[in-house]
């Protein structure tokens, strides 16, 4: 630059060569966000939510209003941080530079660049922490307790309504299809139920009369989720009953109205007494008074985080559903589970409509269930790549700048007896302070939006010293390696032929 402005270039000419240089490099950036943002939204609208209650496909098409915005951002961004440098260096002395003081860097311009990079870094580090933690979320969920085991069950949607089938009709086609089902030989134990665990579609009683229960003042009366299962609901779920026994099949419209309590009821209305014999009654049905026959083991029905309520088990026979689920325990692959069963409902109603076929592992992949963790996890850690990668980008391009400024001054040091490892000491500590300083940032900031998303967290503390250690030492690492690169070309500088050209 100051060759042509030494031949005559003015200053407005050197600003549009600059400006132009900038603008080329944000259009090749932009170019390469497009590949990327392409194959990014290919790869989350490729996700398949097939298997919750409400089916849905993340569409990301190709947009041109979202591309027009991000180019003009992209070259706005280009503008912007090349119009200040652009101009300083057009007012710049040409005879000054001419004469061999081009290499003189000003102590506030390096600051300037060192302070970006600390922004970059910390930005990084806090990206990096949240994603630990919601990756420890993700990892605390699949491993809590649920209370029952959701492996090797499949889970089937009928609705007899649907094809025209009366009430009556549809009790004698379920009960023939359970018949059929537990009678199969690759079937371990075959169920009905009304609702699925961590499902969108929950059942609840508010308002019970409870035997034995008066609630305290001020208090809204008892209240409890519920579900209708049939025989075999506790034995294809393997949900313990510890007290008493589960439903049978001679439970029905005819006898005593009976249920299964978990053990969060029976804690919560009969803590002095055993639940068992214990009656209470619905608002809806005060008619027919529920006795309480055994207790389950309690387990995760509503949610896969917070506490368990109250919840009881009828009868299916004496709570008929309109819509119910086939739940199958398997001693076979889950994909030729699905197939037999599917045959073997069509061949008894090829009218009936069959949905939501799935395992319920899948099945439990809900907001209520593991999605909105494995979500987190996912967007976080993509994030925190990005971060990690502009954070690296960063360091180094500071670094290998700092050191092609300091060539004069590192073969003056070495030709009065600096060793290489006295060299490659400095530069490395200057990329540390960068790095210790945009770390130490990016954990307060990272403790403040961990508070934010405690809500968000499960078994996993926002102050988890895993996700902060394991994020900063995995930072701190990639970006000292990424100032050992120029480093290292700073040990290899040749005294003589730095002296002799400058």
């Amino acid at each position: 630059m100051a060759l042509r402005s030494a031949l005559g270039a003015g200053r407005g000419r050197l600003v549009r060569q600059l400006l132009v240089e900038s603008s080329l490099l944000a259009l090749l950036g932009c170019a390469g966000g497009i590949v990327i943002g392409l194959g990014a939204s290919r790869a989350v609208g490729s996700l398949k939510f097939s298997t919750v209650a409400v089916p849905f496909i993340l569409d990301f098409g190709f947009n041109w209003r979202i591309f027009a915005y991000s180019l003009t951002l992209a070259l706005l961004c280009g503008f912007l941080v090349t119009i200040a440098p652009a101009i300083r260096a057009a007012r710049q002395n040409a005879n000054e530079f001419l004469q061999g003081h081009s290499q003189r860097v000003t102590g506030g311009r390096q600051f300037t660049r060192s302070a970006l990079v600390v922004a970059e870094i910390s930005g990084s580090i806090a990206l990096l922490i949240v994603a630990g933690l919601f990756v420890r979320s993700l990892n605390a969920a699949q491993r809590v307790d649920l209370g029952f085991d959701p492996t090797h069950v499949v889970t089937v949607g009928l609705t007899p309504a649907q094809a025209g089938y009366t009430e009556s009709q549809a009790r004698q086609f379920l009960q023939e299809l359970l018949s059929r089902m537990q009678s199969a030989p690759d079937i371990e134990a075959a169920s009905l139920a009304a609702t699925v665990p961590m499902g969108y579609y929950a059942l609840g009683a508010a308002g019970l009369k409870i035997e034995g229960y008066t609630p305290p003042a001020n208090q809204k009366p008892p209240s409890a989720g519920y579900n209708a299962v049939s025989s075999k609901y506790f034995e294809t779920l393997r949900i313990p009953i510890l007290r008493g026994r589960a439903i049978r099949d001679s439970d029905n419209h005819a006898s005593q109205y009976v249920a299964v309590i978990n053990e969060e009821m029976a804690r919560r209305y009969w803590p002095d007494h055993e639940a068992i014999g214990r009656h209470f009654s619905l608002p809806s049905d005060t008619g027919h008074s529920i006795e309480v026959v055994g207790i389950a083991k309690n387990s995760r029905t509503g949610s896969i985080s917070g506490g368990i309520g109250p919840r009881f088990y009828r009868p299916l026979a004496q709570d008929y559903q309109a819509s119910v689920v086939l739940q199958l325990r398997t001693r076979v692959p889950l994909g030729t589970a699905i197939h037999e069963t599917t045959a073997i409902i069509h061949s008894l109603a090829p009218t009936i409509p069959v949905f939501d076929v799935h395992s319920m592992l899948e099945s439990m992949d809900t907001l209520n269930g593991l999605l909105l963790y494995r979500l987190g996890a996912v967007l976080t850690a993509s994030l925190g790549l990005l971060g990690l990668v502009l954070a690296v980008v960063g360091v180094y391009g500071v670094v290998s700048f700092a050191v092609s400024q300091r060539t004069a001054e590192i073969g003056i040091r070495m030709a009065i007896g600096a060793q290489p490892r006295q060299i490659l000491l400095t530069i490395l500590g200057q990329g540390l302070v960068v790095t210790v300083a945009g770390i130490l940032i990016g954990v307060l900031a990272a403790a403040a939006i961990g508070n934010l998303t405690r809500s968000l967290l499960f078994g996993v503390s926002p102050l988890d010293p895993v996700a902060y250690f394991s994020a900063a030492g995995g930072l701190g690492f990639v970006v000292l390696v990424a100032c050992y690169i120029p480093a290292r070309r700073a040990m290899r500088v040749d005294p003589m032929v730095v002296l002799r050209y400058n």
